[in-house]
């Protein structure tokens, strides 16, 4: 007792003296710099000026703190917070806003887990974001303890909208969040270190609890949104209080600020879903329920701002119109109380019930913060009612001035009317007559930037050809989150487009590696959604990438037709049920009493449906691919996975579990046995892996590791009949360099039979040989070396696998093709053949061909001709039809040849060409092909047809209309 007296009593002294010791600096610091302002000479005005920054700036500090420590308490505990106030919360005076009193006390309970995601989110979602708009010196800002702290926030009222408001299978609240925590966040750049602490976040959440199922858990999913921008604020500690400064400080908050509206508020939301055997498509992409056209028009009796000796008396005023996260900003009108501005807008409303229109009024001030002269809101609801509404709007905070706003309502429509020119509406100025709603779902497959390294993406959209009116401001590039380090990016994030003339608009979509780097490009004309039934398209398309790499992106693009007039409720949301998850109810799987049950489920899902199960039944469907039956492993032991195939995403998810060794399996005790897991995908038609390997951490000394570890692997639905999931088990043999480890078993499981819903399952393990069987192959790796240095791992450039049992029986097959050639009646006319490839990319606009080899007849060289002395190479050109009426049409030329082979009749080229051809040109252009020996250099002194060869003679030719080509088809095509 009496040491840790004494501990506290030492430790008091030394606070006592680090405090003496700082007002010793401070009062040394400020009688020097008086000292120095009279020693240089300096008028005692700059004296007056820093004492009277200092007292603001003291002021405004402790006016802070003060409003945050009655937040705080207003956060513990709110009656006994209320009991001292007389302004009492909204939920006192409004009877449709009811206080939630019940869901503060669950929120404070389940905070110390809640905050876990929040962080989650934070790390994930938001920081890639704050790090891009952050000046390029400090881009590298790294979390070095992120605390939220204890107080939990608070939800001041709750407001649950019935009847007609809604639809009849969803429930719709706005709840009024309030967070005015204890957080502890710090952050390190460059080795300086810099701190936030007291954050204030306020305002209207929208919950919606949406389609509603017949079924636990009763509702498909929950989405999450602000209706409006939050007000945010924090202060800054240790090196950051060099940033706490009014114009520094507002512009970090501002970026922050920015990144927490392009996330959650609408129309981004947060989507969590409830139920995986539901298709929530519809959910993740809503389209607005109309567009607001308005007219900020004039002001009238506004603030004297500008009063000084040098000043007119009157303003400078602009104004700043907010609607959901998009912002409108008319021109400054110069020494005016009673401005005109006739500034027409339109804007999406994603939300009619409950969103706001702001209009904040400003007096511009060069050089100085500008001056508020006033704010006013608008409720979009009875614009909505009314249809069109011309108002003038008295502003708050202030003891004068109004302003005037003319707005109208539109609806969005699915038919094409499209034929009127660009309308003028109820409001006054040109408006767009369509809106473009671009959905950016993922990206598949990108190209690696430098080094092998996978690239961290970003989208930017543009609309070209055909841009929104004069009131529309959302023509202009728009970006994605950045999406770090990974080469199937997923972005889920939507973007609006006012457009005036969509029949000749494209939107254009750039793949971009931090914002810089180029990685694909795809264009496509606004045409295609105009020639579909609902004007609506959910498709992968082909990106333009410099490296040739088959990359896609994702996208949900729908196009509706603006048309003014009252608000029309929308259609219900259909809800539409996956088929294979239907046939096997996981309250069926939890039922089944087993063992291994014992342990909790937990689940894990993503915005597809896809669920993973830990620690589930081992009874496996009698679907289920290569599962193993039988209670007790194999002779080399098995191992659990789950494993579930997501088509939104396409990608194949595996959770691996646990395994079970047999002490027979190694001979070693089970202190050195030290497993690890090691999963690729193995295509069965080429033997070769057709994936990234990734393995599970190393369990040490143990027969029975427990991994519980998720993998996700790219792979197209297309491929999933014809690949594998092979599953090594691994025995760590050291560190050393040159230790190889040794493989303790092999389970592969086929996935052409792989079922929708998630199983989990035990897999027997084979030994090497046992896999082999009958189908060994010959495999050959090309290797990029990269460097001698110890421990150097060299890069995989490809894999070929060959398998053994097929040479002889393809061998046959050739020699029985040859023999039916050459019995056929028309073989001694013939020239040979070529075998092309063909396909047409509308996107990109141009017919992509492969030339994969020939085939010359001893006869195309002529009857005395050595064979050897051919070298051929084939050349293409793009060519009208001679009775077409666009035969005499100047274009541009366009042709193309290969590499010349040496000394064969049948060459291998298998190499691919581009030409630029629009849809239009299909139709009366076709593909040239001939096949040409190369003439040599020198003089040729051979004699009669070799004599011919030597001087470049056509071979052989084909003519391939390109009106009716099957496409995307590999063919061969007679030379004549």
């Amino acid at each position: 007792m009496n040491q840790s007296a004494s501990e506290a009593h030492a430790r008091s002294i030394e606070q006592q003296l680090l405090e003496q010791i700082k007002r010793f600096f401070k009062l040394f610091g400020l009688v020097t710099g008086v000292w120095l302002i009279g020693y240089l000479g300096f008028s005692v005005t700059w004296l007056v000026v820093a004492v009277l920054a200092y007292i603001i700036t003291s002021y405004i500090k402790e006016q802070r703190k003060v409003r945050t420590k009655a937040f705080q308490a207003l956060a513990r505990d709110e009656r006994q917070f209320l009991a001292n106030v007389e302004n009492l919360p909204s939920w006192v005076f409004f009877p449709d806003v009811e206080r939630a009193e019940w869901l503060n006390s669950i929120i404070k309970q389940a905070w110390p887990f809640v905050k876990d995601y929040a962080v989650l989110i934070i790390e994930k979602q938001i920081m890639p974001g704050v790090r891009d708009n952050l000046p390029g010196v400090i881009q590298d800002l790294r979390f070095s303890r992120l605390d939220l702290g204890d107080i939990a926030p608070r939800f001041g009222g709750v407001k649950v909208y019935t009847g007609d408001n809604t639809r009849r299978s969803e429930i719709v609240m706005d709840m009024d969040l309030i967070y005015y925590g204890d957080a502890k966040i710090e952050m390190k750049t460059k080795g300086i270190k810099a701190g936030i602490k007291s954050i204030e976040l306020r305002g209207i959440l929208r919950v919606v609890i949406s389609p509603l199922i017949p079924r636990i858990p009763i509702a498909a999913c929950v989405t999450v949104t602000f209706l409006s921008v939050p007000y945010l604020n924090f202060d800054l500690t240790d090196l950051g209080n060099i940033l706490d400064l009014p114009g520094l400080r507002q512009m970090l908050v501002k970026v922050v600020s920015d990144q927490i509206s392009a996330q959650l508020v609408v129309p981004n939301r947060l989507l969590v879903p409830l139920a995986g055997d539901v298709d929530l498509t519809a959910m993740k992409w809503i389209l607005p329920q109309g567009v607001l056209r308005f007219k900020v028009v004039e002001a009238r009796d506004l603030k004297r701002s500008d009063v000084g000796l040098i000043r007119s008396g009157k303003s400078d005023p602009y104004a700043i119109v907010t609607v959901g996260s998009q912002k409108y900003t008319t021109k400054a009108i110069a020494n005016s109380l009673n401005p005109v501005w006739n500034a027409a807008f339109e804007a999406a409303v994603d939300v009619r019930q409950g969103q706001l229109l702001d209009i904040e009024l400003f007096d511009e001030d060069a050089g100085s913060k500008d001056d508020e002269l006033g704010s006013a809101k608008v409720d979009l609801g009875s614009v909505a009612r009314e249809g069109v509404l011309d108002t003038w709007l008295k502003l708050d905070d202030v003891d004068t001035g109004s302003v005037r706003l003319r707005m109208s309502w539109a609806n969005l429509m699915d038919t094409a009317l499209f034929q009127a020119p660009s309308t003028r509406g109820s409001g006054g100025g040109e408006f767009s007559r369509a809106f473009l709603y671009v959905g950016v779902d993922c990206c598949r497959s990108l190209p690696t930037v430098k080094c092998g390294q996978e690239p961290s993406a970003l989208v930017e959209i543009s609309v070209t050809g055909g841009g929104g009116g004069s009131g529309s401001s959302s023509t202009d590039a728009q970006r994605t989150a950045t999406f770090e380090d990974s080469p199937n990016p997923i972005f889920e994030a939507p973007f609006h487009f006012f457009v005036s003339e969509p029949s000749i608009a494209s939107v254009q979509l750039t793949v971009l590696h931090r914002g810089r780097r180029r990685l694909g490009q795809v264009q496509i004309p606004l045409r295609f959604l105009l020639q579909e039934a609902n004007m609506q398209l959910h498709r992968a398309w082909d990106l333009n990438t410099d490296s040739g790499t088959q990359s896609q992106i994702v996208l949900f693009l729908a196009l509706r037709a603006i048309v003014e007039g009252q608000y029309e409720a929308p259609a219900e949301i259909p809800v539409k049920t996956i088929p294979a998850a239907e046939a096997a109810e996981p309250a069926q799987a939890e039922a089944q009493d087993e063992p291994e049950a014992a342990n909790t489920i937990s689940t894990n899902s993503d915005s597809d449906g896809v669920r993973q199960r830990k620690n589930a039944p081992a009874a496996a469907p009698a679907a289920a691919p290569a599962a193993a039956t039988a209670a007790a492993p194999s002779q080399q032991g098995r191992v659990q996975l789950t494993i579930r195939y997501s088509q939104p995403r396409q990608c194949l998810v595996v959770v691996c579990h646990q395994a079970d060794l047999p002490i027979a399996t190694v001979a070693t005790d089970d202190s050195s046995l030290d497993p690890y897991a090691k999963l690729y995908i193995k295509s069965d038609s080429r033997g070769a892996v057709s994936s990234k390997k990734q393995k599970t951490k190393t369990m040490k000394a143990t027969r029975n590791p427990v991994y519980d570890e998720s993998f996700e692997f790219s792979l197209p639905e297309s491929d999933l009949s014809s690949s594998s999931l092979c599953v090594a088990l691994m025995k760590q043999c050291g560190k050393l360099i040159g230790g190889k480890n040794h493989q303790i078993g092999l389970a592969s499981i086929a996935l052409a039979d792989l079922e929708q819903n998630a199983a989990t399952v035990w897999y027997d393990l084979k030994t090497a040989a046992g896999m082999a069987g009958d189908d060994s192959s010959l495999c050959v790796a090309l290797m990029k070396q990269c460097g001698k240095l110890i421990g150097g791992k060299n890069h995989q450039i490809g894999l070929a696998s060959i398998a053994l049992a097929d040479l002889e029986q393809n061998a046959a097959t050739e020699q029985q093709e040859q023999q039916r050639q050459q019995s056929d009646p028309s073989y001694a006319e013939r020239l040979g053949r070529i075998e092309l490839t063909l396909r047409y990319s509308p996107a990109r606009q141009s017919l992509v061909l492969a030339c994969h080899r020939v085939q010359l007849l001893p006869q195309t060289a002529g009857p005395t001709v050595d064979t050897n002395l051919c070298n051929p190479y084939v050349k293409f050109s793009i060519e009208a039809a001679e009775s077409s009426a666009y035969a005499n049409q100047q274009s541009k030329k366009q042709s193309k040849r290969t590499g010349t082979a040496r000394s064969t009749l049948t060459p291998v080229f298998d190499e691919s060409f581009d030409f630029q051809v629009n849809e239009i040109e299909l139709s009366y252009r076709y593909l040239r092909v001939r096949v040409l020996h190369r003439k040599p250099k020198s003089k040729s002194i051979l004699p009669g047809p070799a004599a011919r060869l030597s001087r470049g003679v056509l071979l052989g030719s084909a003519r391939i209309s390109l009106a009716d080509f099957e496409h995307n088809s590999t063919a061969w095509y007679e030379l004549g």
